[in-house]
């Protein structure tokens, strides 16, 4: 194949990569990695108390 002989000369002139740096195709964009939708809305309930998080709070 084409590739089997091609990407190892590519590799050793130094123009075609061997691995990524990063580990996600968001890291190796540069992307900055977003808050958790999730996170956030329990810490604003948390700030919020009385609200979302003590329907379902059991009392004695």
């Amino acid at each position: 194949m084409f590739a089997e002989q091609v990407v190892p000369l590519l590799r050793e002139r130094g123009l075609f990569r061997a691995g990524y740096e990063a580990d996600t195709l968001r890291g190796n964009l540069g992307l900055p990695v977003p808050a958790n939708r999730h996170t956030v809305a329990r810490g604003q309930a948390q700030a919020a108390p009385g609200k979302a998080g003590q329907a379902g709070k059991i009392t004695a």
